[in-house]
């Protein structure tokens, strides 16, 4: 292993599998239907070990599926977490702001209970389950409460609603002008299709989900990142809390070479080193996103035979970036 690890800032409860929406490609599929979720001791428990564990932890993030239908333990869980000095948000669909006065009620609760952070998810796919007017409801009211609040908007070459028709929007655009509303497009990938076309251009770096965040899946399972394709890589699923300590699952990945190649290197690097090795075209342009081409290098066994073959070669420039890395943050 490593001499020195890289400690996470962030805390991430992917609280449940339950969603008010069911929206075609999910990048964790979930869904109405499905009602797996952790309970409220679960997540006390989790931030206790978390705090005693990973001192730098600074933050802790409530997502899902839809972390809203937790009710009252979603209060209770915020003030849990602010009582012990984690800065809180949650990551929604907005489904509950039904009006701005509804929404103003409901994110009054959560700001009381310690939410410091509202983030939105939104677009083609979500309104089809949840009106647009609904996220504007929770803007006006996250603005008026002054609590940070950002909109993520699905992004596809096909898109009809992206940032550029929220900005134009006269009820909410102010706000957005003035930086009280962060509004981004965020990729939403076809999991139907191995590639994609692309318009966007492909990050050619490190992968910055890596090595940052502690997250727990509902099943409880730590995750090796939050990236679009995780749910679907047994390779990212780094074992069960309740069978070995989070520290113990979290520093084992650094004695994963591909984990760090991935960390230093990132996706695009690793492919193309993949396709020299094959002798065959690289074809990079056609995955829409990082963690497309991610899932495709390590479910791939002909690829991991190629890396295990010529490991001796790998290591070091892996671990020399590494130590660069890391001497740069210190």
């Amino acid at each position: 292993m490593i001499s020195k690890i890289i400690e996470p800032k962030i805390l991430s409860l992917i609280t449940t599998e339950k969603c008010t929406a069911a929206c075609h490609n999910c990048c964790f599929q979930c869904s109405p239907r499905l009602k797996q979720r952790m309970s409220l001791e679960d997540m006390k428990f989790l931030i206790d070990e978390v705090i005693k564990d990973f001192p730098m932890i600074l933050a802790c993030v409530f997502t899902g599926g839809e972390c809203t239908t937790l009710g009252t333990d979603l209060h209770q869980i915020i003030n849990y977490a602010a009582i012990n000095n984690l800065k809180c948000r949650i990551v929604t669909n907005g489904h509950w702001a039904v009006s701005e006065s509804r929404a103003l009620l409901f994110l009054k609760q959560l700001k009381d209970a310690g939410l410091h952070e509202l983030n939105l998810s939104t677009g083609d796919e979500h309104q089809k389950w949840i009106p647009y007017d609904r996220i504007v409801y929770a803007c006006q009211a996250a603005v008026k409460l002054e609590m940070f609040v950002a909109v993520n908007i699905e992004s596809t070459p096909e898109s009809k609603f992206t940032s550029v028709s929220m900005k134009s929007d006269d009820r909410i655009s102010r706000e957005i002008m003035l930086g009280k509303v962060v509004v981004k497009d965020s990729l939403w990938i076809d999991f139907d299709k191995e590639h994609l076309d692309r318009t966007l251009e492909m990050n050619d770096g490190p992968c910055i989900n890596l090595f940052n965040t502690i997250s727990v899946s509902p099943d409880g399972h730590l995750q090796a990142c939050c990236g679009l394709t995780c749910k679907n890589s047994i390779y990212l699923d780094l074992g069960s809390y309740r069978k070995h300590s989070l520290r113990q699952l979290y520093i084992e990945q650094f004695d994963d070479l591909m984990k760090l190649w991935l960390y230093t290197h990132g996706p695009k690097k690793i492919y193309s080193f993949l396709c020299e090795k094959k002798g065959v075209a690289n074809e990079s342009y056609r995955y829409p996103h990082i963690c497309s081409m991610c899932h495709h290098i390590l479910e791939n066994k002909e690829n991991m035979d190629i890396i295990k073959a010529n490991i001796s070669s790998i290591i070091p420039s892996v671990m020399l970036k590494y130590q660069f890395i890391n001497n740069l943050k210190t």
